[in-house]
């Protein structure tokens, strides 16, 4: 048996993200912070009372999975902007392949922290699990000024990044 549910998280760092997209008119307001949270729990047992501790098990893991997400914020969001960093230098290498009247648009001047936030949006977090063990992922989807098809995305588990690149590594 498998389980979905979307929720909305709201969290404090990310707010007055995308300021930069906003004003340019590459989405329509900046953040206050808020993810849509979508949860993925696959292969909870069905039903009947012996499979009952394993379905309860699976959602606590995901409730405290939340909540560390919440507790540990800040950190998380200086990791998740480490990934960007990257991310957003790899496209400066390849800023030959933008429309030339478009490059200032899609890859502006990033002098501080600040500046890289505000060229990313937050859309999802994606909780998933693929087995009774419980939350084996989180992953962060943004849109953001570099890759406005793909977007940007980081998969982590607890502190560390497993993967970060496009949007899609999240799903």
């Amino acid at each position: 048996m498998d389980y979905s549910s979307t929720t909305e998280l709201r969290l404090d760092v990310w707010n007055d993200s995308g300021t930069f997209l906003a004003d340019n008119d590459l989405t329509d307001r900046p953040s206050d912070g808020t993810f849509e949270v979508n949860v993925n729990l696959v292969n909870i047992p069905g039903g009947g009372s012996s499979n009952d501790h394993a379905r309860i098990r699976q959602l606590e893991d995901f409730s405290n999975t939340i909540q560390f997400v919440v507790d540990n914020q800040r950190q998380l969001y200086e990791t998740i902007l480490d990934c960007a960093q990257r991310e957003y230098d790899k496209a400066l290498v390849d800023k030959d392949a933008y429309d030339p009247e478009m490059v200032d648009l899609y890859l502006p001047p990033v002098n501080s922290r600040d500046d890289l936030k505000a060229l990313l949006l937050p859309l999802n977090i994606h909780v998933g699990c693929t087995d009774e063990e419980g939350v084996k992922y989180v992953a962060y989807e943004f849109d953001c000024s570099w890759d406005d098809e793909h977007g940007f995305g980081v998969r982590m588990n607890g502190f560390e990044v497993e993967e970060s690149g496009h949007a899609s590594v999240g799903f």
